[in-house]
C-alpha cells in the first residue's frame, strides 16, 4: 500500500475502534496526533525507512545476519589460504636465496686450484720465491690459461705450456700430472654442487608455483553467495500448504545468477514425492522450472531425504567417440573426457600429449583429469585452466607439454564456450552449414603464464559439435586446407548420431592416409538435443 496507504488505514482504524469500542465521540486517538505521525511518515526518507526496517523486521535481520557470517566464513577461509600462498612463496624466496650463495661458493673453487697446485709440486723448488713472489702475475696468469685449456681438451700436457713457463719450470712433468688431478676433482665437485644448485632451484619454483596455486583457490572461494531468505519462507509456506513438511530449506544464489535449493524432508521411502510434487511447487515459487539434480531416489528406506535442485537444462547432451593410436603404438598419446559439470553445464575436453605413447598419454591424461575435478568442485574455467597451467609447469625440468581443446556448454543459458590451448579448429554444425572455431596459442605447460580468449556461440536443438586432435587435421590436409576439407566432410554427412558421425570422420581420415595412422587421432562429437 505504502506510506500514504499505510497511514489512511491506520486512521480508518482509529475510527472503526472509536465507534465499536467507546460509542462515542471520543475518539482514542485524536485526529491532530495520526495526522501527525502520517506526514512525519511521509517525510522520512526510503533510506531511512530502510534502516528503521532492519530493527524491527526479524526474517529481514535473520537473513542479514546469515549473509553477514557466511561472507565473514569465506573471507576467513580465503584471507587463511593467502596466508598459506605467502608461506610458501616465502620458502621459494629462501630456496633461492641458498641457491645463488652455493653458486657463488662454486666459482670460488677454482682460486683453491692454484693454491693446491703450488702447495704440493712448486713449495720445495729452488725458484718458488722466484715464481710465486716476485713474477707472481705471469705464473698466475699461466695458470689460468693451462686450467681454461683443460676446459677446452679435458686434460693438459706439457705442449699447452707457455714457452717461457716451460723454460723456466723445474717440474714441469710433475706440474702436469698435478693440475690434471686436481682440475679433474674440481670438476666433479663442480657438477655435484650444480646438482645440488638445480635441484634446490627446482624446489624454489615449485614452492613458488604451489603459492601461485593456492592464490587462484582463494580467490576462487573469494565469490559473492547470497541466502536468499524470503524464498526460503515463501517455500517452507507452498510445501506446508501442501502437506510437505520440510525440515530445512536453503536457497543460495551465486554470483553468476545460477541458484541451488537444498530441501530436508522426511523421506518418502521410494514414493518419488520429489518428481510428482516438490519440483512442481519449487518451480512455481521461484519462476522458473526447477529440477532435482539427482534423477534417481537415493534416500530410500532412510528417515530422513535431502533434495538439492537447480535450474532445469533447456539441452541434453549425447556424444560419440572414435580414437585410433599411431601405427606401432599400443598406447594413444590422446586423452578425452564428456561429463556433466557443476551448475548445468557440460564438458567435453581433447587433450593431445607431446609425441605419442605411455609418456604423452601420461600428459594429456593429466590435464583431461585436473580439468574434470576443478570444474566439478565449482571452479571457474579460465582459472581451472591457468592452475592446470601451473600444476604442469612444477611436475618435470623437462620440456613436457599437452594441448587443451575444451568446450563448456552452459545447457541452462543455452551457450557454448570453447577454450583453445594449442588445441585444433572445432566444427559446429547447424543445419547443413558448419562454422570452424579457431585460436591460435601454446600448448599448457609451456609459459607461466597463459593468454585465454574464450570463443562464445549459442547451441540450438540438433547441433552438432565435432572435436579432432591434430592426427586428423593432418590427414585431411593431404586434400589442400585441412580445417576446409574436414568442414566439407561433415556437412556431407546425413546422420545425426554422434558416434556414427565420429566413425565417418576417422574412416575418411584413415582413408586419406591409405589406412596408416602416422599420428595419434581422436574424434569427440556431441549433439545437443531438447528435452520433450
Amino acid at each position: 500500500m505504502g506510506r500514504l496507504g499505510s497511514g489512511v488505514a491506520f486512521l480508518l482504524a482509529n475510527i472503526l475502534m472509536t465507534f465499536y469500542i467507546n460509542r462515542s465521540a471520543f475518539v482514542i486517538l485524536p485526529f491532530w496526533e495520526i495526522a501527525g505521525a502520517i506526514a512525519l511518515l511521509m517525510m522520512i526518507p526510503k533510506s531511512g525507512i530502510r534502516f528503521l526496517r532492519r530493527f524491527v523486521d526479524y526474517g529481514r535481520a535473520r537473513a542479514d545476519e546469515q549473509q553477514y557470517y557466511g561472507k565473514r566464513v569465506q573471507e576467513l577461509t580465503a584471507g587463511r589460504l593467502d596466508e598459506f600462498a605467502g608461506v610458501f612463496h616465502h620458502l621459494s624466496k629462501v630456496f633461492g636465496r641458498i641457491s645463488e650463495q652455493n653458486s657463488a661458493k662454486g666459482r670460488e673453487e677454482l682460486s683453491r686450484i692454484f693454491d693446491q697446485v703450488a702447495d704440493h709440486v712448486c713449495r720445495g723448488c729452488p725458484l718458488y720465491r722466484s715464481c710465486w713472489e716476485r713474477d707472481f702475475y705471469n705464473t698466475y696468469s699461466n695458470l689460468v690459461d693451462l686450467v681454461a685449456v683443460c676446459e677446452e681438451k679435458g686434460s693438459v700436457g706439457e705442449s699447452d705450456f707457455p714457452p717461457a713457463m716451460l723454460r723456466k719450470c723445474l717440474n714441469s712433468g710433475e706440474l702436469t700430472e698435478e693440475l690434471n688431478v686436481v682440475y679433474h676433482a674440481y670438476r666433479s665437485n663442480l657438477n655435484w654442487q650444480q646438482r645440488i644448485f638445480d635441484c634446490r632451484r627446482l624446489v624454489a619454483e615449485q614452492l613458488d608455483g604451489v603459492s601461485q596455486v593456492v592464490k587462484q583457490l582463494a580467490a576462487e572461494l573469494d565469490m559473492d553467495v547470497r541466502f536468499r531468505n524470503n524464498i526460503e519462507e515463501a517455500l517452507r509456506l507452498e510445501l506446508d500448504k501442501s502437506g510437505i513438511y520440510a525440515k530445512e530449506v536453503l536457497v543460495l544464489e551465486k554470483s553468476g545468477g545460477a541458484t541451488e535449493i537444498s530441501i530436508v524432508k522426511p523421506a518418502c521411502q521410494g514414493g518419488r514425492e520429489c518428481r510428482r510434487h516438490v519440483e512442481g511447487i519449487v518451480s512455481r515459487v521461484m519462476g522458473k522450472p526447477m529440477s532435482c539434480l539427482s534423477p534417481e531416489c537415493i534416500r530410500a528406506g532412510k528417515e530422513d531425504c535431502t533434495l538439492n535442485l537447480v535450474e532445469t537444462r533447456r539441452f541434453e547432451v549425447v556424444t560419440g567417440i572414435a580414437r585410433k593410436p599411431r601405427q606401432d603404438i599400443l598406447t594413444s598419446g590422446d586423452s578425452y573426457s564428456f561429463a556433466p559439470v557443476k551448475d548445468g553445464k557440460y564438458l567435453l575436453a581433447l587433450s593431445d600429449g607431446m609425441g605419442s605413447g605411455a609418456r604423452a598419454a601420461e600428459e594429456s591424461s593429466a590435464v583431461v583429469s585436473l580439468l574434470e575435478n576443478f570444474l566439478e568442485a565449482g571452479f571457474d574455467q579460465n582459472i581451472t585452466v591457468k592452475t592446470i597451467n601451473s600444476i604442469l609447469m612444477l611436475r618435470s625440468q623437462e620440456e613436457m607439454f599437452a594441448t587443451a581443446d575444451v568446450c563448456i556448454m552452459d545447457l541452462v543459458g543455452g551457450t557454448a564456450d570453447f577454450i583453445k590451448i594449442g588445441g585444433v579448429p572445432s566444427f559446429l554444425r547447424r543445419g547443413n552449414k558448419v562454422e570452424i572455431i579457431r585460436q591460435d596459442a601454446l600448448p599448457i605447460g609451456i609459459l607461466e603464464e597463459v593468454q585465454l580468449e574464450n570463443i562464445s556461440a549459442p547451441i540450438q536443438d540438433e547441433d552438432r559439435i565435432v572435436m579432432v586432435t591434430d592426427g586428423i587435421l593432418d590427414a585431411f590436409a593431404v586434400m589442400g586446407d585441412g580445417e576446409r576439407a574436414l568442414a566439407d566432410f561433415i556437412a556431407t554427412l546425413n546422420t545425426i548420431n554422434p558416434q556414427e558421425i565420429a566413425d565417418s570422420v576417422m574412416e575418411e581420415a584413415l582413408l586419406q592416409k591409405d589406412g596408416v595412422a602416422k599420428d595419434d587421432m581422436t574424434v569427440l562429437v556431441g549433439r545437443i538435443w531438447t528435452p520433450c
